[in-house]
């Protein structure tokens, strides 16, 4: 591995390589490095051709490319993984959160709602307040007063009332 590490392309069983002995050990011909932005990320190794003969070295280039898109695809892979791990661990520390916390895509679509906004705006179920749209101006524009006192003030703003359409809210900013 810490060969393929220090390589970016293929190794063939018939050039001369410190890896000769073990890919002749294993039945290897070739051996591709997954490799992306200088991490190997695992590799390939290919034993003898169906038909018997060498790989040539259109071969190994071609299966070199393959090697590189089937790298891209598992760093994508690792990279979706990790963004679902923090979407799920920040809704976890949402979820514990006393205070009501709605977020929204910029086409006011609902894209999460806590358990505790849930209970301020008097909902059992996230997809109640999902399935709707929403006009941000609108819903946010009494908060903006709060806001603005809050920075102006550069302090907390105490507790308010506040009205949007026929229901009323409390907030602390």
């Amino acid at each position: 591995a810490q060969f393929l590490k220090q390589h970016s392309h293929a190794l063939m069983l018939s050039l001369d390589s410190p890896v000769q002995q073990i890919m002749h050990d294993n039945g290897y011909e070739v051996v591709l490095p997954l490799s992306s932005k200088n991490r190997l990320l695992g590799f390939i190794a290919l034993g003898s051709k169906g038909t018997g003969r060498s790989y040539a070295l259109q071969d190994v280039y071609q299966l070199e490319e393959l090697a590189g898109n089937v790298a891209v695809a598992i760093e994508n892979a690792q990279l979706y993984e990790d963004v679902f791990r923090l979407k799920s661990y920040f809704e976890s520390v949402l979820d514990g959160l006393s205070v009501g916390v709605v977020t929204f895509s910029k086409q006011g679509d609902v894209v999460y709602v806590n358990k505790a906004a849930l209970h301020v705006l008097g909902l059992e179920q996230p997809s109640e307040i999902q399935n709707q749209k929403w006009d941000l101006l609108h819903v946010l524009a009494p908060f903006s007063v709060l806001l603005k006192d809050a920075f102006e003030f550069k302090r907390m703003v105490d507790f308010r009332e506040i009205q949007v359409d026929d229901r009323y809210y409390g907030v602390s900013i």
